[in-house]
This record gives C-alpha cells, sequence and structure tokens, in this order.
C-alpha cells in the first residue's frame, strides 16, 4: 500500500517536471523505481538490475493497444525481459 501510494505521488510529480522538459522521461522513470524499491529493479521480473544490465523503458499498456507515454505508463525492465512481454498488458 506505501509502495503504491509512494509511487502515485512520485507519478504525479515527475510528470509536471516532465511535461516542462526539465528532466527525461527514462530519469524520472528510473528515479521512481529507486525510489519505490530502494535500488533499481525490473518492474517485469523483480530483479535488481546488474552492472552492466541493459535497461529499457517498458509500456504498460502497450502503444498498440492505445497506451500513453506518460509515466503511470511507463515501467523500467531489463530488455530480455521486455521483448518477452512485447505487446501484451
Amino acid at each position: 500500500m506505501i509502495k503504491s501510494f509512494k509511487k502515485y505521488i512520485l507519478d504525479k510529480l515527475l510528470q509536471i517536471v516532465v511535461d516542462k522538459n526539465y528532466i527525461r522521461t527514462k530519469f524520472a522513470v528510473m528515479f521512481i523505481n529507486e525510489m519505490v524499491y530502494g535500488e533499481l529493479t525490473c518492474e517485469i521480473c523483480k530483479k535488481v538490475f546488474g552492472k552492466n544490465a541493459k535497461k529499457t523503458l517498458d509500456h504498460i499498456i502497450p502503444k498498440s493497444k492505445g497506451g500513453s507515454n506518460h509515466l503511470n505508463n511507463l515501467q523500467l525492465a531489463h530488455k530480455w525481459c521486455n521483448h518477452q512481454k512485447g505487446d501484451s498488458i
């Protein structure tokens, strides 16, 4: 419950900053992820990113199915996990 509330507040605050082009979207998603989990974690497999892990932004609801680029629809994922998920929800 606290993690989801914390993520909700961070999403709202950082979306304003991203919309004004003060920071990049990927940085905002990484910041939210680190604040919620305490370290950078893949949202799909829930494993901590290794030093050389390839990080990607994944759309929770894919753009092909009407998803947006807003922070509440983006999550941090391993490149492999993101590829395996494909366009599923």
